[in-house]
């Protein structure tokens, strides 16, 4: 019976150019060399314009769909590199999914295949050449940017273009409508204006342009505004135009440095319930808000729908859920942590963790299976004792590692570690303890929480 074959072709946009690496030029070939080797060709997967840096590749991703459903016996490519120029990749493609599938692969250039163990040792030298290669490249383009930054050049490229410039023709010109707004960013810092109000001032005279605070904070502090380029650390002449001058952006400087030393100092700047407290009513994040003036502080937990200064956040601006006291609240989900049971903890297993430990167990079963055809190719005195031990050592690797697993999924089901975990609990001393160590249990026992006025709906992680 005819092997089915499979063939990858992939091109890069830059050696598109180069000849012999061509889509058609792969093709033909490969296309010859399974008809040579009396193949049955069945499917070719394609990736033009793609780096073989990443595995994120349409064609790719679609031959391994293919590996996995048993459509395929042997994949050919024109060259090693073709597959990947990551080491990492490439040894992953062909263990963890080839040959872990009892599919063969074949680097024609090369004249290696994975069908003997010689093959399988020099496709591994050869990723290494591949990712040589890609460093070198990588070297290449970062002495490009240092060179760059150096003349005065921006670096950044067209992918991400600052607020207050167009890129064109490798060079930043002025926007004229967007270095306004930046004016009034820098106009209205210096009048004193906090980051987050600078925002809601602006958001909706300019929503495309003012859009978080990381954004604003980023014009705040970055000296292109001035005619200058960083790299490295270095700090260059620009050769663009700037949009705000020195003494501006200097006054800018000092403002921010007075604010960073402020807020990290006279408060904690950890809440116990972040990034676990949502609204009831509109299903948005709650955040912790720091206002008042610095000799009197209120900090409360407040809804990020009427937090203007991240739009993206927002879920319903019409939302009029409570803002509520950081200790308040905190002290109400620590008296339930006080009150929690084993019957709170205690839930129905999940299917996607019955899903999990059946793939698992399966897994297992097949290295199980690996290891015992190996020991019988011993026996006939089909490999020498030196190539099984090392085979056998990295399927055991394997098959701990799943084990590992099937124990984590079994760990959250074991009352007797449920019960552990609530004497813990039941021994934490709230009132001595530091923020930290409570945060810790906090994410031991709280995966999220739901306010709503009185009504406070917690889901337990364990």
């Amino acid at each position: 019976m005819k092997l089915r074959a499979g063939i990858y072709l992939r091109v890069s946009t830059f050696e598109q150019v180069k000849e012999g690496y061509s889509l058609q030029a792969q093709e033909e070939r490969l296309t010859n060399f399974a008809l040579a080797k009396d193949y049955n060709l069945v499917a070719k997967y394609i990736d033009p314009g793609h780096s073989g840096a990443k595995l994120d590749r349409p064609g790719l991703q679609s031959m391994i769909e293919d590996i996995k459903n048993n459509k395929l016996d042997i994949i050919l490519v024109y060259k090693l590199d073709r597959l990947s120029r990551s080491q990492k990749h490439t040894l992953y493609l062909i263990e963890d999914v080839f040959l872990k599938n009892n599919v063969n692969f074949v680097s024609m250039s090369e004249s290696f295949d994975t069908t003997s163990s010689f093959g399988r040792a020099m496709i591994g030298i050869l990723s290494v050449f591949a990712q040589l290669e890609r460093d070198t490249i990588t070297e290449r383009l970062t002495m490009g940017r240092v060179e760059r930054a150096k003349t005065g050049l921006y670096h950044g490229g067209g992918n991400f273009t600052p607020l207050g410039y167009d890129y064109i023709d490798h060079m930043l010109i002025v926007n004229e409508f967007e270095a306004m707004v930046v004016k009034e960013i820098y106009s209205l810092y210096l009048q004193k204006k906090g980051v987050r109000q600078i925002v809601m001032e602006l958001h909706d005279k300019y929503p495309e342009q003012v859009t978080t605070r990381t954004k604003i904070k980023g014009v705040l502090s970055n000296p292109l505004y001035i005619g200058k380029v960083t790299f490295a650390g270095e700090i260059h002449d620009g050769q663009h135009e700037s949009i705000v001058d020195e003494e501006t952006f200097n006054a800018a400087q000092k403002i921010r440095d007075s604010r960073i030393l402020y807020n990290y100092s006279g408060h904690e700047q950890k809440g116990l319930l972040n990034g676990k407290l949502y609204c009831g009513k509109c299903g948005a994040k709650y955040y912790r808000q720091v206002t008042g003036s610095k000799k009197y502080r209120y900090i409360k937990y407040a809804c990020s729908s009427k937090n203007w200064s991240s739009p993206k956040l927002i879920k319903d601006r019409k939302c009029d859920n409570n803002r509520y006291n950081v200790e308040q609240l905190e002290n109400r989900v620590i008296e339930r942590l006080k009150k929690l049971t084993l019957k709170d903890l205690t839930v129905p297993e999940k299917n996607g963790d019955i899903e999990k430990r059946s793939t698992i167990k399966k897994e297992i079963k097949s290295i199980d299976n690996q290891i015992e055809k190996l020991i019988e190719l011993f026996q006939f005195g089909s490999i020498t004792p030196e190539k099984i031990n090392g085979r056998i050592e990295k399927l055991n690797v394997q098959k701990i590692n799943l084990d590992l697993l099937l124990n984590e999924i079994d760990y959250k089901k074991d009352e007797k570690v449920i019960q552990e975990s609530l004497k813990n609990l039941n021994d934490f001393n709230w009132e001595e303890e530091n923020t930290l160590a409570k945060i810790k249990i906090m994410d031991t026992f709280v995966d999220t929480i739901t306010v709503n006025g009185e009504q406070l709906d917690i889901v337990w992680n364990l």
